[in-house]
């Protein structure tokens, strides 16, 4: 199946990954890892990919008129391209979650990755996307290791 996760702002990094389950990992094979200005090239990026989920940071409280306008936009396209928000974070067809900053960003510092594998992580905005992949995916396979190809 394919996941993406999406770290909004002025500057938007997203990541898609190939989730691979095994016995006892899940691997996360890089489809796509970016960020960029332009919050339409995430959308199409998604579709194209044909992603199963999308999970997506909700807007901090504190966020800039600009990167909330790009939040809002995200949030509008991913709806009207069919993703819905099923109130959980288990991956199903065409589920959105949203998840807060606050959830996710101190379970990642805590964790303290080292190895992405072959990920080429150049921004913090590509950091924050695969954070926030790691984070759901961890959601949905409580007892296995995430490895990264």
């Amino acid at each position: 199946m394919k996941i993406a996760a999406i770290d909004p702002g002025v500057t938007t990094g997203y990541a898609i990954a190939w989730v691979h389950e095994q016995p006892k990992t899940v691997s996360l094979e890089c489809v796509v890892l970016r960020d960029t200005p332009n919050p339409l090239e995430v959308i199409r990026s998604i579709t194209r990919s044909r992603c199963m989920s999308v999970v997506l940071e909700r807007r901090p409280a504190n966020a800039s008129r600009e990167g909330t306008e790009h939040y809002e936009l995200l949030l509008n396209q991913l709806i009207m391209n069919g993703y819905r928000d099923p109130h959980h974070f288990r991956f199903s067809d065409n589920s959105l979650a949203l998840v807060s900053p606050g959830l996710w960003k101190p379970v990642i510092k805590a964790q303290q990755i080292m190895d992405y594998g072959s990920w080429d992580i150049q921004s913090d905005h590509m950091r924050d996307a695969l954070g926030l992949l790691h984070y759901v995916i961890k959601l949905n396979f409580m007892n296995k290791e995430i490895e990264y190809e």
